[in-house]
This record gives structure tokens, sequence and C-alpha cells, in this order.
């Protein structure tokens, strides 16, 4: 019986698309220069091992950015700040069903602050597993066994959602469940095979009449 649901953000509860598509019709950075970016320099940020602020300058003038690393900061963080509402809405039901539910991302220093600042973020997880806190990042089993002793449930009782199938199969190896989620109509096709009496009414969700 699962007690206890885990949830990345980008890509599961807030869309990526949005933000990409800002960035390269608005600055002409690609989401190819971001992918560049996160397998590169950011590794050791989302690790807690270096300010974000700190790598930024040298990406920032190869993507020939004119204005500041705060301000890039700012409007990166913006623009994939707005969560799903049908995604949230699949939260606040299983919370409400008494399902433990939590935050599980990889994450800088600056980002997890800015996304603690977030209304919808903080109501709906008491808590937040960012791998630059934990020193340890997705798809590791070492970021698994903490959160794993932290929320103390057993592992057949947790499930994670993710948009990325190698941190699914990472949970997978820890013993969790964990299904491959990229929006809130996956959301809720998984949430229905695993809380099959679960009443994800459809109105209330997707808002059909």
């Amino acid at each position: 019986m699962i007690r206890c649901v885990a949830f990345d953000l980008d890509g599961v509860l807030i869309p990526s698309g949005p933000s990409f598509d800002y960035f390269e019709i608005q600055h002409h950075i690609t989401p190819a220069n971001f992918r560049e970016f996160f397998r590169g320099s950011y590794q050791l940020a989302m690790l807690g091992q270096v300010d974000l602020f700190e790598i930024l300058p040298t990406v920032l003038e190869l993507w020939k950015w004119n204005d500041t690393v705060e301000e890039f900061a700012s409007a990166w963080f913006e623009s994939c700040a707005e969560a799903d509402p049908a995604a949230l809405e699949i939260v606040r039901i299983l919370r409400a069903n008494g399902v433990t539910c939590f935050a599980a991302s990889n994450q800088d220093n600056r980002r997890a602050m800015f996304l603690d600042s977030l209304e919808w973020l903080h109501t709906l997880f008491d808590r937040r597993f960012y791998s630059c806190h934990l020193g340890v990042k997705k798809p590791s089993s070492d970021y698994f066994e903490i959160i794993q002793r932290e929320v103390a449930h057993r592992r057949q009782e947790m499930l994670f959602v993710d948009d990325n199938m190698e941190n699914v199969e990472g949970a997978r190896q820890c013993g969790w469940f964990a299904e491959v989620c990229t929006g809130a109509s996956d959301l809720k096709r998984i949430i229905e095979t695993y809380f099959p009496d679960l009443p994800l009414f459809e109105p209330l969700v997707f808002g059909a009449s």
C-alpha cells in the first residue's frame, strides 16, 4: 500500500516548455544551450558544491547575455514558477486522503530558495528535498536513501514520479515504486493505478463540465 508520494518538480508539476520557449524567442538561448549547461558546470551547483552565481558568468558570456547575472536568474526562475493547476489539484486530493506528499528535485541553492518562496509549493509540501541541500542528486541511490530515512516510510510504501527515466530507475533500484510522468494527464493515470479508490473527480481536476 502506497502511503507516500514523492514529486519531481520540473517537467512533472512545473511545465518546462514555457521557460524554454521564452528564452529561445526573447533571448535566442535554445533548449540545447540549457541542456549543455545542465550537464556541465551546473552539476556541481546541484550538489551544493558551488553557488549558481559563481558558474553563470562564463555561461552567460557564451550565450551573449547582456544584462546581469541576477537579472538572468530572475528571468529564468520566474519563467518556470507556475505549476499546472490540474497536477496541483491531484496533490491536494492525495493530501486530503491522508497520503504524505513531498517534493524531490535536483536544484541549485539559488533556485531552491526561490522555489521555497512560492506559496503553492510550500503550502502543498511540508518537506522539499533538494539535491543542493542533501549533497547528492538523483539518480544516486544515496539521494533516495536519505529521503527514506527522513520520511520514515518503508520502501514498499513509497511512490516516486519523475520525467526522467534514469531517475525513475534509480528510485526503483532502492525498492521504491516509481513511474515516468510528464504532466497532469500522466499523473492522473499513475495515481488512478496506485490508488484505484481515490476520488479523482474529472470536473475538479480538468475543468470538465
